[in-house]
């Protein structure tokens, strides 16, 4: 057993050390928070309740041939407007980690264990709850953060909330016994709560903070990956499970005058709580689903406001509010309330339906979302998008009339009308492109690798966390079929990633007319057809179940721990 290093953390533990039980390494690199300022909540209930409700959809409305082609022409007015600049030089700062005290100190590590995840969101926790429950226990995360939480570890902004009821987004929250006080949570009582599941299952004992992975380098020799990070480690692992998330790379719009602004200036994802904005004029760059929920908190506090658009985004109603005492007696008395909650949401293949949630039906109080049409004769692929087309447009209508309704100047109402399918500029599941996998989970000629909602991944809900749940549980079926079977390698085929490509890529073609716009998911409108997200649904269930009855698409093979030493 190697000495173990002996630099202390401010909690009077060394940052690494030895498990007496186990021989292996425990961490205690979990970073202090920067300051008590850094402290809020998401947006509130109003009881403004003709907020709450749209106006009526205008009689006859129908996605013509004149309001396709006013579709278009927004869209390609704003074409090649996406002109982003990396975070580099004097910018370099905007992606400095202001939540958390410095880096805990600690020795370089060159040792090994069997399987190594990269971040520390929702993934990588229940990742370790499904890893560890399985008997997998030879695992170490890496997170370039401070703590754990990804996603709600980095935007900790004024008005942060979840966009999807947290009643379904929350990951375990039986195992937990905890209930959102909000329909729709804070960011902050979200991280919180990915901190609590940390410290009740044991995840911070595992967690390397404040480390970024550089390069990961396969050994075909000895079947292992090493994994070289920023803090001068060299790790080897059997598996590598990429669990670092979707929302956590900001983006910087490249703007004439950026280099010479003289006064203070910061990302949304690294709010800066030592500024004080109280009674300061302010400009806001963006009007996206981040600055949706900045805008009506800091307007309360700020001199003036000022907010910088390029393309309106659709403001629908969101209808806040406060858990009710009866609503949790109720769901409580349901064997795993919340399991079921979340999978009768992912159900839900309506964008809108699925952010406002119906709670009747997810409640269980219904068997369904909505009436079922019965039709005359089976339609057509086609007219059934033309029929989702007609119904996005008048909800589109309803909500460029809200506009009008709440906006009194005509002009400023007009720009801030969106002309695009409903949820068209919501987040999926990826933003890299060229991307060719194999149920977005593996890569041909990456063996022992693992992507955790990587592009292609199962689709179909708008939960991230039901995507997330399902790919945990692939990986766990699939290392478990590894150490049953004796194999300790596994690639897939060139063909089986090859044909699962091009099933995305007609998928997404079939669909494409009800994403019809520019925006980050889709390349700005240069990503190939199915090299991003995947809108698929419940056809990514039926790949993988065909995929695990025939285990066709994979190879497998067996590499002993120890090779033979050569002779002489």
């Amino acid at each position: 057993m190697a000495d173990s290093p002996t630099t202390m953390t401010s909690h009077a533990r060394p940052a690494v050390s030895i498990d007496p039980e186990t021989g292996r390494k425990i961490f205690n690199t979990r970073a202090a928070k920067a300051s008590e300022k850094i402290d809020g909540v998401g947006y509130s209930v109003n009881a403004d309740e003709h907020l709450k409700e749209l106006p009526p959809p205008p009689p006859g409305a129908v996605f013509n041939a004149e309001e396709q082609a006013k579709y278009r022409d927004f869209k390609e007015a704003r074409r090649g407007a996406a002109d982003y600049m990396a975070m580099e030089g004097e910018f370099k700062r905007y992606l400095d980690d202001v939540y958390s005290e410095p880096p805990i100190e600690r020795e370089a590590l060159d040792d090994e264990c069997e399987v190594l995840c990269i971040g520390a969101g929702f993934a990588g926790l229940l990742l370790w709850h499904k890893l560890s429950s399985a008997g997998f226990t030879d695992v170490r995360f890496c997170e370039k953060g401070g703590d754990v939480g990804g996603t709600w570890y980095w935007n900790r902004y004024p008005g942060i909330a979840c966009d999807v009821e947290s009643y379904s987004y929350l990951p375990l929250l039986e195992e937990m016994k905890y209930i959102p006080t909000m329909k729709f949570a804070s960011g902050f009582e979200i991280l919180e709560y990915c901190q609590a599941m940390a410290d009740r299952f044991g995840f911070y004992d595992h967690c390397l903070f404040h480390t970024t992975v550089d390069s990961t380098v396969w050994d075909e020799e000895t079947g292992r990956w090493t994994v070289y990070t920023d803090r001068g480690d060299a790790m080897k692992a059997r598996y590598v499970i990429l669990a670092n998330g979707i929302l956590t790379s900001p983006k910087l719009a490249r703007i004439d005058g950026m280099a010479s602004f003289a006064g203070e200036s910061f990302h949304t994802s690294r709010w800066d709580y030592n500024i004080d904005l109280e009674g300061k004029r302010v400009g806001i760059i963006g009007t996206g689903a981040t600055a949706v929920q900045v805008i009506p908190e800091i307007a309360k506090v700020v001199g003036e406001l000022y907010v910088f658009q390029r393309t309106p985004s659709s403001i629908d109603v969101r209808d806040q509010r406060e858990t009710d005492p009866e609503e949790i007696a109720e769901w409580s008395k349901e064997p795993g309330w919340a399991r079921a909650r979340r999978k009768r949401f992912s159900r839900i293949s309506s964008g809108r339906t699925a952010i406002k949630a119906n709670d009747d039906y997810l409640a269980g109080r219904v068997d369904d979302f909505k009436e079922r049409k019965q039709h005359a004769r089976k339609l057509s692929p086609d007219e059934l998008v033309q029929k989702q087309l007609n119904t996005n447009f008048r909800i589109m209508e309803q909500i460029r009339a809200r506009v009008d309704a709440i906006v009194d100047d005509p002009a400023t109402a007009e720009a801030l009308k969106p002309y695009y399918p409903y949820g068209c500029k919501r987040p999926t599941f990826h933003d890299e492109e060229g991307t060719r996998t194999f149920l977005g989970l593996h890569s041909h000629g990456f063996p022992n690798l693992f992507i955790v909602s990587g592009p292609q991944g199962g689709g179909g809900s708008f939960n991230f966390t039901d995507a997330i749940d399902t790919h945990g549980d692939y990986i766990i079926w699939m290392l478990t079929e590894m150490r049953d079977k004796a194999w300790n390698v596994v690639d897939i085929t060139e063909d089986s990633e090859v044909n699962y490509a091009e099933h995305c890529r007609v998928a997404d073609i079939t669909t494409a007319p009800l994403r019809d716009c520019l925006s980050y998911y889709n390349g700005h409108g240069d990503a190939q057809p199915g090299s991003l997200a995947y809108y698929g649904g419940g056809y990514w269930h039926k790949w993988r179940i065909a995929a695990q009855e025939s285990l066709d698409p994979y190879l497998f093979e067996f590499k002993p721990d120890e090779l033979p030493q050569p002779a002489g």
